[in-house]
């Protein structure tokens, strides 16, 4: 009934949010089905559309979204479900300064430059030889199983977590979707280690031959280490 009366995209937004208690993503995910000649599939195309924005041209398509969002039924559906996009894009730039600081982590553990392997090299390598991704591309690819304090034993690979994943509050699919990474990387590559840079519940479920590690921080010496 909401729909059919179809108020304006913003006004929209502000009821689901406020009054109906459920993301703008899973709202406009619901309705896509039946307001959408290609239904959820023609849903989420338009939002990747979005997502694949470079990070100097996202301002720009964030306005762009909003001077359509009231053009077209799908218009109205990816602007609903912008703010996913936009916490994709801020995990992105987390996962990436995350990246760096771990990198710097095993540096100042004693490990040198050329025992592992970070994400953006492995990324080039695959490049090189096959002109596409081809394979996944963890945070830092050990060049040898290396044994880390919480680890059961030795692993190959890290992954920076930089968001918090809250069973019954984060989003399901999201979560799924880091389980799911996790495993590719396990039948992959081995064994390794999700490392969550701001902590993770116990209740979080784990994964086979994936040990959940997380960063503290202490003020004195400004040292740094892992605990499980």
């Amino acid at each position: 009934a909401l729909w059919r009366g179809r108020p304006p995209a913003a006004e929209l937004a502000q009821v689901v949010e406020s009054q109906f208690g459920v993301s703008g993503f899973s709202f406009a995910e619901a309705l896509a089905a039946d307001v959408l000649p290609g239904g959820v599939k023609a849903f989420k195309a338009g939002l990747e559309g979005l997502r694949r924005t470079a990070p100097d041209k996202r301002s720009a398509a964030l306005e762009a979204c909003a001077r359509s969002a009231d053009v077209s039924p799908l218009g109205t559906l990816v602007y609903l479900a912008r703010h996913s996009v936009e916490h994709d894009w801020q995990a992105e730039a987390d996962g990436s300064a995350g990246e760096t600081s771990v990198d710097q982590l095993f540096r100042e553990a004693g490990m040198e430059l050329d025992e592992f392997i970070t994400e953006k090299q492995q990324r080039v390598l695959q490049l090189s030889l096959f002109s596409k991704i081809r394979f996944p591309t963890p945070d830092l690819l050990f060049r040898r199983p290396v044994l880390l304090s919480g680890t059961p034993g030795p692993i190959r690979w890290v992954d920076v977590k930089n968001t918090v994943v809250v069973p019954g509050c984060t989003m399901t699919g999201r979560a799924e979707k880091n389980q799911a990474q996790a495993r590719k990387y396990v039948d992959l590559l081995g064994p390794g280690a999700l490392l969550w840079v701001r902590g993770y519940p116990q209740s979080l479920p784990t994964c086979d031959h994936v040990s959940y590690l997380q960063l503290e921080a202490h003020r004195v010496g400004r040292s740094r280490r892992l605990t499980p």
